[in-house]
C-alpha cells in the first residue's frame, strides 16, 4: 500500500508479509437475502496508513493505491434440490452429497437440518463463507459458495422482516468429511420454502487485484 499527499509524496507506504496462511471471505452480500436493503449489502474493509509520529499529516491523500489476492472462479453453477425430507443422498457434484434429514415450512416458520459428506479433494464447503489456505496448499477443484431457501419460483423465501439462525460444522480424518448444516427462522412467508439452492464454483485460482482511490480527505486532528 502506498499513500500520497497533495504534493504527490509518499507520506505512508507499507508491504504484505509473507504469511503462512491467506484468509479469503466472501463478499457480505453473497450472504444476504435479496429481500435486503441495498445499504446492508455493502462491502468494507479497514485500511491503515502508518504515518510516522514526528510527521505532519497530509491536507488530503491525492491517491492511494494497494493490491490484494482474491479467488476466482472459471464456472460458477446452481445445483436445486427440494425443500422436502427425504432417506436419498442426492449428488451436488463428484465427491459431495447431502441428505435433507429434516425441511419443515410453514406461515411464520421454517426450519432444516441438512446432513453432507464429501471428499476435501475434490470439493470444499466454505464455512461461514470463508477460506484458509496455507502455503502450500492446493485449491479443490469445486467448492460450495453458499445455500439459499427459495419459493418455486427461484425468489428467496425470506421476507426480511424475520430472524433467522443457523450454521454448519464439520469433521473427519484425511480428505474425508462429514458435517451438518442447521437452520431455522421466523418470516411472513416461510411457508413459500419449496428449494434448496446451492452455489457451486468450479477452477478456483488466486490472482492479484489493484486499487486506486483519489482525492481522499485527510480529517483533522
Amino acid at each position: 500500500m502506498t499513500a500520497y499527499d497533495q504534493d504527490g509524496k509518499v507520506v505512508a507506504s507499507s508491504t504484505s508479509d509473507s504469511s503462512l496462511v491467506r484468509w479469503y471471505q466472501q463478499p457480505r452480500s453473497w450472504s444476504l437475502p435479496a429481500s435486503f436493503p441495498s445499504t446492508a449489502r455493502l462491502n468494507r474493509f479497514p485500511l491503515s496508513l502508518p504515518v510516522g509520529p514526528d510527521a505532519k499529516y497530509p491536507e488530503v491523500l491525492t491517491k492511494v493505491e494497494w493490491a490484494m489476492n482474491v479467488l476466482v472462479a472459471d464456472e460458477i453453477k446452481t445445483v436445486d434440490v427440494p425443500f422436502k425430507a427425504s432417506d436419498a443422498w442426492v449428488e451436488l457434484t463428484p465427491g459431495m452429497e447431502i441428505l435433507v434429514e429434516q425441511a419443515t415450512a410453514e406461515e411464520g416458520k421454517y426450519q432444516y437440518r441438512i446432513k453432507m459428506q464429501y471428499d476435501a479433494s475434490k470439493v470444499d464447503y466454505l464455512v461461514g463463507g470463508s477460506v484458509s489456505l496455507w502455503r502450500d496448499r492446493t485449491l479443490p477443484p469445486a467448492v460450495v459458495l453458499k445455500m439459499e431457501i427459495l419459493n418455486a419460483e427461484g425468489q428467496s423465501a425470506y421476507s426480511g422482516s424475520g430472524a433467522t439462525s443457523g450454521g454448519m460444522s464439520a469433521s473427519g480424518s484425511g480428505n474425508q468429511r462429514t458435517g451438518t448444516a442447521t437452520g431455522s427462522g421466523s418470516c411472513a412467508t416461510c411457508g413459500d420454502a419449496a428449494i434448496i439452492r446451492y452455489t457451486l464454483a468450479f477452477d478456483l485460482y488466486e490472482q492479484e487485484a489493484r486499487f486506486v482511490l483519489t482525492g481522499v480527505p485527510v480529517p483533522e486532528f
